[in-house]
C-alpha cells in the first residue's frame, strides 16, 4: 500500500492520556500531527479508526508558496476543504487545535 506521509516525525501517533479533565470529558485518546501537504493522499481514515477525542496540529497544517499572508490563508483553506479531512471531522466530531509554525505563515525557515 502506498501512503504519503501526513506526519513528519511520526506517521501516526495516538497517545493514551490519563487523568486529564476537560470540561465535559476525560481525554483518553489524543492524536497529533504535522506536515500536511495539500493535494496528497492523507492518513485521515487511519487516524479516525483510532477514535481520537482531540487532534492537535503541531505545525505545517499547510504549505504556502510564498510569504504573503493571503497565500498562507489560501493554503490553509485548501487543506481545511480537503474532502478526506472534512470526512475525518464529520466522522469523529473531534476537537481540533494546534500551533502554527514557519510553513503555516509563509516560507520554510523564513526567519533565518
Amino acid at each position: 500500500m502506498r501512503v504519503w506521509p501526513l506526519l513528519c516525525a511520526a506517521v501516526l501517533v495516538v497517545a493514551a492520556v490519563d487523568d486529564v479533565d476537560l470540561p465535559d470529558i476525560l481525554l483518553e485518546r489524543l492524536a497529533f500531527g504535522s506536515c500536511n501537504k495539500q493535494g496528497r493522499e492523507a492518513l485521515w481514515d487511519a487516524i479516525a479508526d483510532e477514535s481520537p477525542q482531540a487532534f492537535l496540529w503541531t505545525g505545517d497544517a499547510a504549505y504556502a508558496e510564498n510569504s504573503e499572508l493571503s497565500e498562507a490563508q489560501r493554503a490553509l483553506e485548501e487543506s481545511r476543504a480537503d474532502p478526506s479531512y472534512q470526512d475525518f471531522l464529520t466522522r469523529t466530531g473531534v476537537f481540533v487545535d494546534g500551533v502554527w509554525d514557519d510553513n503555516d505563515m509563509g516560507v520554510n525557515d523564513g526567519g533565518k
